[in-house]
């Protein structure tokens, strides 16, 4: 006998399995901290290598013109200016990233609940099923 309850149950977790399993439970394999922060690094180098290389490309494409009219006093205005930048560019990309981290930490955790959450259910589900089939074995066997 096909039990609807338990059927539906088998469902979600196969569901979960199938679409979601892998990432929740890499996500899940770090705490909170961890996974933020290793974000935060990833990401914080990735942001300085791409600010590097935007800054190469423009010095390159200016190379004449600096080269030419530069003066020690515009060199250290240019680099405190970029510097700036940077560093405002750099906290607010790291913002963006702890907040989308804890977002997807979050939901990756919930996910997992949800999923244990299924599994108890069903294995209650299946010790009911298993406790009416024995009394119905026994009944019929006096």
């Amino acid at each position: 006998m096909i039990h609807r309850n338990k059927l539906i149950l088998q469902s979600r977790a196969a569901m979960f399995e199938k679409k979601e399993h892998h990432r929740a439970i890499q996500t899940n394999l770090f705490t909170c901290a961890d996974y933020v922060a290793l974000h935060l690094m990833v990401n914080a180098v990735t942001y300085t290598m791409a600010a590097a290389l935007i800054v190469g490309v423009y010095l390159m494409y200016q190379i004449e013109s600096l080269s030419i009219t530069i003066s020690l006093n515009d060199l250290r205005y240019m680099l405190l200016s970029i510097g700036e930048i940077y560093l405002i560019g750099l906290g607010i990309f790291l913002v963006i990233t702890l907040v989308v981290s804890l977002i997807r930490y979050n939901k990756a955790a919930a996910k997992c609940r949800e999923y244990r959450s299924v599994l108890r259910r069903l294995e209650a589900c299946s010790e009911r099923w298993r406790r009416a089939e024995a009394k119905k074995a026994e009944g019929r066997s006096n």
